[in-house]
């Protein structure tokens, strides 16, 4: 069977005056529709494409990425309401339901919500639900600090940001670690932090330990060299400078610096950073 809700490769088999027919085996053939056809793309192409049933409940491929995939969560604005359930804006021609049944608070017209997308087992098409809970692991056991993963920000509390880790599953980045301002609804690649008793995990959106200072030292060197020899962004430099260029606190900033001025590879002067490599 075609993998439904998810963008995939797949091989056109015929031409029509409506579009390319795409081959969905067991599923039969999928239309792309004309205004998604690529210019040269022909017959036994292959292309990537996300599938999802259109207005008349037929399967139909579009080119255009959804702002949301199944098995994945994003903040989606309501389009409609009706006596059924909610409509969502996902970036595509049909809007993603969410029924009442699978909502924790009643939706308003233009309110954003944050949604899950599943496929519901009685339709087979792609649903949406605001119960987050009833589809995140509580538990999860295999993430280890030091690891990379997406998060997506959700609500901020007392204590910083919850966030979503790898659309599995709950995580907090502390207040202390927030270095900028973060959105609701950002996506954006992170570090786990710790995983404390009963699996909670801390987030850092920096990669922790000192092993990054060493790999931020090559990024310093290649925008001192980029800038001719100097560098405005010193340890006296705000934190929001020093993230907005490099993504990282101030401390490990410093710490960096510190690194390459012990050997010998930058001096300071009149408030800036200079190179002492000859080829800078």
């Amino acid at each position: 069977m075609i993998e439904i809700g998810k963008m995939i490769n797949i091989k056109a088999i015929r031409k029509s005056e409506n579009g390319m027919y795409l081959d969905g085996g067991e599923s039969g053939e999928i239309l792309l529709p004309n205004r998604y056809v690529p210019e040269g793309f022909d017959v036994y192409d292959e292309i990537e494409v996300f599938i999802y049933h259109d207005h008349e409940k037929r399967l139909t491929a579009t080119t255009i990425v959804p702002k949301i995939q199944v098995g994945e969560y994003a903040y989606l604005k309501v389009v409609s309401v009706s006596k059924i359930g909610a409509f969502m804006n996902w970036g595509l021609q049909k809007d993603l339901f969410v029924p009442y049944a699978e909502q924790n608070v009643d939706f308003n017209e233009g309110e954003s919500h944050l949604i899950y997308a599943f496929i519901d087992e009685m339709t087979g098409r792609i649903t949406g639900s605001s119960k987050i809970n009833k589809y995140l692991e509580m538990t999860p056991k295999d993430f280890l600090a030091g690891n990379e993963v997406e998060i997506l920000i959700c609500n901020k509390t007392d204590i910083g940001y919850n966030v979503i880790v790898n659309n599995r599953c709950w995580g907090l980045i502390h207040k202390t670690d927030v270095l900028t301002d973060i959105k609701t609804g950002l996506k954006m690649k992170a570090y786990v932090k710790d995983v404390r008793e009963g699996s909670k995990i801390d987030i850092s959106i920096q990669k922790p330990g000192f092993k990054y200072v060493y790999e931020l030292t090559d990024m310093i060197l290649d925008k001192i060299k980029e800038n001719s020899g100097s560098l405005t962004i010193t340890d006296k430099s705000s934190p929001e400078e020093i993230f907005a260029m490099f993504k990282v606190s101030k401390k490990v900033y410093k710490k960096s610096i510190g690194a390459l001025y012990k050997q010998r590879l930058i001096k300071f002067s009149d408030g800036k950073i200079l190179s002492t490599i000859d080829n800078a």
